[in-house]
C-alpha cells in the first residue's frame, strides 16, 4: 500500500490533506448535516474549499464548505473540527474573517463523541 501523503505549509506537516477533497469528519458533515438540509429546502447550494478570504498580507483563511441558505438569503461558511483540540492560531483566523466581512455568517461544527450523543455542534462567530 501506498504510504500516507504528507505536504509541508511552512514548517507543519498536514497528514493526509489533498486540497479539494474531504476527510472523513468533513465527508460525515456533508451526509448528515448539509445532504439532509438540501432535501428539505434549508439549503440551496454548497461547495467544498470554494472560498479562500484574504484576511491581512500573506493571511487567507480557507473554510470547508461555502453555503447558501434560502431564508434569510445568506452566505454560510463552515468550519469543520474533529474532536481534537483546536489550534488558536484557526480560532483567530475564524474570528478575523468574521470582524472582516459582518455580511457572511460564520459557523464552526464541532464533532461530538459518540458518549455526547454524536453528531455536530454547531456554534456562531459574531464579530
Amino acid at each position: 500500500s501506498e504510504p500516507a501523503r504528507v505536504e509541508r505549509k511552512r514548517g507543519r506537516e498536514l497528514p493526509g490533506h489533498k486540497p479539494g477533497e474531504m476527510n472523513t469528519t468533513e465527508r460525515r458533515y456533508l451526509e448528515t448535516v448539509i445532504d439532509p438540509e438540501v432535501m428539505t429546502g434549508q439549503i440551496l447550494e454548497w461547495a467544498f474549499e470554494a472560498v479562500r478570504l484574504r484576511l491581512a498580507p500573506r493571511t487567507w483563511w480557507l473554510p470547508d464548505f461555502a453555503i447558501w441558505r434560502p431564508a434569510p438569503a445568506r452566505l454560510e461558511l463552515v468550519d469543520v473540527k474533529g474532536s481534537r483540540p483546536e489550534e488558536q492560531a484557526q480560532r483567530v483566523k475564524i474570528k478575523v474573517a468574521a470582524d472582516r466581512y459582518p455580511c457572511w455568517l460564520f459557523v464552526v461544527a464541532r464533532l461530538r463523541s459518540r458518549q455526547d450523543g454524536g453528531g455536530f455542534t454547531r456554534e456562531e462567530i459574531n464579530p
